[in-house]
């Protein structure tokens, strides 16, 4: 009885290990795709874009150019990699600014660009340069301002100030600096 209770199991395990063998592998293996959400696809691409914004009196208000763009019609927004925008002034004696990032949205809808990714802006003077370096920085090129939340650094031929926060009138070279000023002044 012993013997025959022990074939049994023998026969059955046979059974087993064959059923198991014959078996297609996805049977026994989870699915191991990984399901990956869809980035949006852009209405349209664009390689080496340059851009002129012409203000209503039909006076070039800024340039733009960057490496690459895609432009997604929900939203009415243009995202670029590089932007470069050169903001100019309509006053004869002021230089213009000079925005430089690694990434850009241009949001047609309320006429700002969004500059984020190691900003920096600058313009030359007759002393040298005044410099701007902040992570993100909202340009207006219909009032010629500019703005962020984040820290900044303004860096001119006379000194060094810090701030967190920063609203700029680029046309009238006045800079409201927001929270947590710190400046050192060069004398020359």
């Amino acid at each position: 009885m012993k013997n025959i209770v022990l074939l049994a199991l023998a026969a059955v395990a046979l059974l087993a290990f064959l059923t198991f063998w014959e078996s297609p592998p996805k049977l026994f293996i989870r699915d191991a795709r990984i399901l990956i959400p869809e980035s949006p696809k852009a209405d349209s691409y664009m390689r080496a874009t340059f851009t002129r914004k012409f203000d209503d009196a039909g006076i070039l208000s800024y340039t733009l150019d960057s490496s690459s763009g895609e432009y997604f019609k929900t939203g009415d927004r243009l995202e670029l990699q590089q932007p470069q925008l050169l903001a100019l002034s309509d006053a004869e004696n002021i230089q213009p600014w000079h925005l430089n990032a690694n990434k850009g949205v241009i949001f047609n809808t309320k006429n700002r660009v969004v500059m984020s990714g190691k900003v920096h802006a600058w313009q030359q003077v007759p002393a040298g340069k005044n410099q701007l370096r902040t992570p993100k920085l909202i340009f207006f090129p219909d009032t010629n301002t500019a703005e962020t939340q984040s820290r900044v650094a303004l860096t001119s031929p006379t000194g060094t100030t810090t701030a967190m926060g920063l609203k700029a009138n680029l046309q009238q070279q006045t800079y409201e600096l927001l929270s947590q000023v710190k400046s050192v002044h060069k004398p020359q």
